[in-house]
C-alpha cells in the first residue's frame, strides 16, 4: 500500500517542484524505479537473475527530444535482442499446426516509460519481431490538474503487467548468484 501511495501522491510533489523551479525527472524516475523494486519483490522474482522487460529512461534536463528518444529505443532494442537470443531454439521445430517455430516460448512484449520534465511516455516493442519499432501507447502529464491519481495508477498499472509477466515465468528463472546487495564488503 505504501508503495502504490507513493505513486498517487507523486503528482502533487511534482507541482511542488514546479513552482520551487526545480527540474521533476529524477523524482518521477526514483518513484518509478521505487515501484519496480517493490513489485518485483511482490512477484517473488527479485533473487533471481532475469532479462528485464520493463524500462525506465528519464531524460536530462534541456535534453533534446530525439536524444532521450534514441536512448530509450536503443535500451529497448536491446532487450528485445537479448530475449530473442535467450529464447531461441538450438534448431527449429515444426508445431502440431505446421509452423516453424523458432523460439522456446514466444518473446515478450516489451515496455517502455519515457519521463521527460513533466511527462511519461508509454511505449511497446515486440521483441519476436526483428522489424519492430516502438509504439507509442499513452502519456500522461503530471502538472495537469485533477489527475494526479489517475497518472499514479497508470504508472502502477504498467509495472504491474510487467510484474505479472515475470511472475508466469518465475519457475524458468535461476537464482541470481551475484546478489552484491547482501554482501555488506561488495
Amino acid at each position: 500500500m505504501r508503495a502504490l501511495k507513493s505513486l498517487l501522491s507523486l503528482g502533487g510533489r511534482v507541482k511542488d517542484k514546479i513552482e520551487a523551479e526545480r527540474h521533476c525527472e529524477g523524482l518521477i524516475v526514483k518513484e518509478v524505479q521505487n515501484y519496480i523494486k517493490w513489485s518485483e519483490m511482490d512477484g517473488g522474482f527479485d533473487k533471481l537473475r532475469f532479462i528485464p522487460i520493463l524500462t525506465v529512461v528519464g531524460a536530462r534536463p534541456n535534453q533534446p527530444v530525439s536524444s532521450i528518444t534514441k536512448s530509450l529505443t536503443d535500451q529497448m532494442e536491446f532487450l528485445a535482442k537479448q530475449h530473442r537470443g535467450h529464447l531461441t531454439l538450438p534448431q527449429p521445430r515444426t508445431n502440431e499446426l505446421g509452423g516453424v517455430e523458432l523460439y522456446s516460448r514466444r518473446p515478450p512484449m516489451l515496455y517502455g516509460i519515457l519521463v521527460a520534465r513533466t511527462f511519461t511516455l508509454f511505449v511497446t516493442l515486440d521483441s519476436a519481431n526483428p522489424e519492430a519499432k516502438l509504439r507509442s501507447i499513452a502519456h500522461f502529464d503530471f502538472k495537469e490538474k485533477d489527475v494526479d491519481v489517475w497518472n499514479g495508477f497508470a504508472l502502477a498499472i504498467i509495472v504491474i503487467v510487467a510484474r505479472n509477466y515475470m511472475m508466469s515465468i518465475k519457475d524458468e528463472l535461476e537464482v541470481d548468484d551475484d546478489d552484491s546487495s547482501s554482501d555488506p564488503d561488495a
